[in-house]
């Protein structure tokens, strides 16, 4: 998990795409330096 949040961090914004029912979803997210806020929504 580390090596996930570490490789996040480094990337900046980054985009996560998921399905709501048959609605497709995309959310922008930003790597945070805290390690406990990163990938949060913002």
């Amino acid at each position: 998990m580390q090596e996930v949040l570490e490789f996040l961090k480094k990337c900046g914004t980054y985009y996560l795409a998921t399905v709501e029912g048959d609605q497709p979803r995309v959310q922008h997210m930003r790597g945070k330096e805290n390690s406990n806020e990163a990938g949060r929504n913002h």
